[in-house]
């Protein structure tokens, strides 16, 4: 029991959000894992950059070069960087339809979900505000379709790319962090 806790971070802020759609509830799954990674690669990790990272530790043979770090944290930073470029330029869209298209924003409504999430590192703060924009983006998409004009086909297939794009790149993300971790430790 006791490793267990050695284990768990010592720092969070926790971020009350509150999620309106399913798609972005479905994204807001994953999220804590997320957040796990990337206090791993931020705190944890540039810990194994030095030469004394060995001592005491029963870890792999192991180094991990500060080049290494930096590659990983500009990779996360890029997937970051793409995928709020990529929701703020649909959500440009969708708000320019809806103002050439007289429809009103308030006009759906949502049984919304209020959730205390953890951040374990500054970055999962933006990946968090990405998972926001995805509600916004939903519930914009929504609008549209409700109003006509956008189709069925066109809202289901627009909502099930971003959910899919955010998802794979979270996804991404765990997966290096996860073989970081094990390139450190050793495969369970």
């Amino acid at each position: 029991m006791e490793k267990k806790q050695a284990n768990k971070k010592k720092f969070f802020r926790s971020k009350l959000v509150e999620i309106n759609t399913d798609e972005a509830k479905f994204v807001l799954k994953n999220f804590e894992y997320l957040s796990s990674a990337l206090y791993f690669l931020y705190v944890k990790a540039p810990y194994f950059t030095t030469e004394d990272a060995h001592d005491g530790k029963k870890i792999k043979d192991f180094v991990l070069t500060e080049e290494a770090l930096y590659s990983k944290y500009d990779y996360v930073g890029s997937r970051l960087i793409k995928t709020a470029n990529k929701l703020s330029t649909e959500i440009s869209r969708l708000n320019t339809m809806i103002s050439e298209k007289d429809s009103e924003l308030g006009s759906v409504s949502y049984s919304f979900t209020k959730s205390n999430q953890k951040i374990y590192a500054p970055i999962a703060n933006n990946f968090l505000n990405v998972i926001l924009e995805l509600d916004k983006l939903v519930m914009l998409t929504d609008v549209l379709w409700f109003d006509g004009h956008i189709s069925d086909k066109e809202r289901n297939s627009n909502l099930k790319y971003y959910k899919s794009f955010i998802s794979s790149n979270f996804q991404n993300i765990i997966t290096i962090t996860s073989g970081l971790k094990d390139s450190i430790y050793g495969k369970k």
